[in-house]
């Protein structure tokens, strides 16, 4: 949510009933109308979603991509709301993820410091959409690291107990 946007939840809730009379009366079109102007003024209410993706599903036209992207949207949201921890599976949908996770790659392969300077900047740009894929990408070196130490995958088990020194 923009932190810049007024939320008003009881003419959010007077939206939502108008938009529950309509839904009655078979006027999906107009619900939806209402649903989103009460999302847009109390987008922390789970229900408000719910009654989204279901009215949604009432219209009778053929979804358009703009269709599609809202569903999403509102079923992830829902989600969040729901699970706040699932942000972070969200996050990893996001093109600003995958566009990090490939400069973090082109900068482990920089060949030197002018181009490492290079990619830095770039990924500087993206401010704190960076810090995730940044902490995924160092994990996935530590589990390599991890796995080249340790060796292949049941080695360990296979070796006999050694004998503690005497």
């Amino acid at each position: 949510m923009n932190p810049e946007k007024k939320t008003d939840p009881k003419k959010a809730l007077k939206h939502e009933s108008k938009g529950d009379k309509l839904v009655g009366k078979g006027k999906f079109r107009d619900a939806m109308s209402e649903y989103q102007k009460s999302e847009a003024l109390n987008p922390d209410r789970v229900e408000i979603y719910d009654k989204l993706i279901e009215t949604q599903g009432h219209l009778e036209n053929e979804w358009e991509e703009e269709d599609f992207a809202n569903s999403m949207t509102w079923t992830m949201r829902r989600q969040e709301l729901q699970n706040p921890h699932i942000r972070l599976v969200h996050e990893t949908f996001s093109v600003e993820y995958r566009e990090v996770h490939q400069l973090l790659q082109r900068l482990m392969m920089a060949p030197n410091e002018e181009q490492e300077n290079t990619v830095i900047e770039k990924i500087l740009q993206y401010g704190e959409r960076a810090g995730l894929p940044m902490l995924h990408f160092l994990l996935s070196i530590k589990a390599l690291a991890r796995q080249n130490t340790e060796g292949p995958q049941g080695f360990e088990d296979s070796m006999p107990p050694q004998n503690p020194p005497l």
